[in-house]
């Protein structure tokens, strides 16, 4: 009994050096998501996880034409494809470079979810009607190797689906985390964006009172416990805005516009990178 109490007082006492140590790098984080809790930190195996991902110390720089260039380029996709819809988006191509997937919509209410074979031309409905009121549908900044993740809002609020491309089937169904109680789910989202590797989602939630942009864990069922990095969209001088995620390092990129009012030092607009996975906020050089 010792024994175990002085195994968790240590780790209480290391967790509690983490906490200060990131403290400084760490983005604004909601009272009720402390990504790291003290509960989590005195598992040996989340803490020493948790420590080895910390990476501010590393240098980033970013091109914004390639980050202007990416959809463009995915859309060309479509280029030689006669659409039946109105709008079309392509989310991204197979693995093996024989399949587009692309969503497609007539009135941005709903939208179909379709995998087109290069080969043949024939496209097949992977999901239909799938309401999600939104001007442009999801991201993946990656080939889809199996599985595609969408929001569904409906009256009450909205959920995220994993469907199986191939089998066509809901293999995973998730509320929108916007606090720790499981009822409370965002009621419109946008900037969606899944990484399949990762199995991680992260999301705008366009309720003016909340104005923040969540990435939560598909991997964890807790609610709470899902949440891993809340970036405030808004501060005293500054506005944020979702631009790029980097599925290899699992960064996202925001930038930052002052406010006309400000009377901050900071510059009229800076770039940031912000882990999806972990404490972390790098000001980055961009080209």
């Amino acid at each position: 009994m010792i024994k175990n109490n002085s195994v968790h007082i240590t780790f209480f006492i290391l967790a509690l050096f983490f906490l200060v140590f990131v403290s400084v790098k760490q983005v604004v984080v909601d009272a009720n998501y402390n990504q790291f809790s003290y509960k989590q930190l005195l598992s040996p195996r989340r803490f020493f996880n948790s420590l080895s991902q910390v990476k501010n110390t590393d240098d980033y720089s970013v091109s914004l034409d390639e980050v202007d260039n990416y959809q463009t380029t995915l859309d060309s996709c479509l280029d030689d494809y006669e659409s039946d819809y109105e709008f079309s988006k392509v989310i991204n191509i197979s693995t093996n470079k024989k399949k587009v997937y692309f969503a497609g919509t007539n009135n941005h209410e709903e939208w179909d979810l379709i995998a087109l074979d290069l080969e043949d031309n024939k496209k097949e409905i992977i999901v239909g009607d799938i309401a999600y009121p939104s001007k442009k549908f999801i991201n993946i900044y990656q080939p889809i190797f199996k599985k595609i993740a969408y929001p569904v809002c409906v009256k009450g609020g909205c959920d995220v689906y994993v469907v199986d491309v191939e089998s066509k089937e809901i293999v995973q169904k998730k509320p929108t985390l916007i606090s720790s109680i499981p009822s409370d789910r965002a009621e419109f989202i946008s900037d969606f964006f899944y990484d399949e590797t990762a199995n991680i989602v992260g999301y705008k939630n366009d309720n003016l009172d909340d104005n923040k942009f969540y990435t939560v864990d598909l991997n964890i069922e807790s609610q709470e416990e899902s949440s891993m990095q809340i970036v405030y969209l808004e501060t005293a001088g500054q506005d944020f805005s979702f631009m790029f995620y980097y599925p290899e390092n699992q960064m996202m990129l925001f930038r930052s516009d002052k406010k006309e009012l400000s009377k901050s030092n900071h510059p009229d607009v800076e770039y940031f990178l912000y882990a999806a996975n972990r404490p972390s906020l790098v000001l980055v050089d961009v080209n």
